[in-house]
């Protein structure tokens, strides 16, 4: 019975701790927001690149290309996804990965 009562603590402290996290996180009052692009569906992710480029992962598994504040009109690529299935939550992009193949 003790186990179990230590059990039902530590979960119930966990979820205290998880819901009053994620209840107060703001950006600090400093930080400016600024639209840089527009016309996104569900945006996940987004990378910025060294040439100033932005690759932008949606849910639906569309990944875009914002170059001058412009978003691409064709997908670089879409990846298929299961209904239900989430969304592509990080982009990864490897310098140089085209010239080493």
């Amino acid at each position: 019975m003790a186990l179990t009562t230590v059990l039902a603590v530590v979960f119930a402290t966990l979820v205290a701790l998880v819901t009053t996290r994620g209840a107060h996180a703001a950006p600090p009052p400093e930080f400016e927001r600024t639209l840089v692009a527009d016309g996104l569906n569900e945006p996940t992710s987004f990378r910025f690149l060294p040439d100033g480029r932005i690759f932008v992962a949606e849910k639906a598994g569309a990944i875009k290309v914002i170059q001058n504040g412009q978003v691409g009109t064709t997908p670089v690529i879409t990846l298929i996804t299961r209904k239900h299935s989430g969304a592509l939550l990080m982009l990864l992009w490897v310098a140089g990965f085209g010239a080493r193949r």
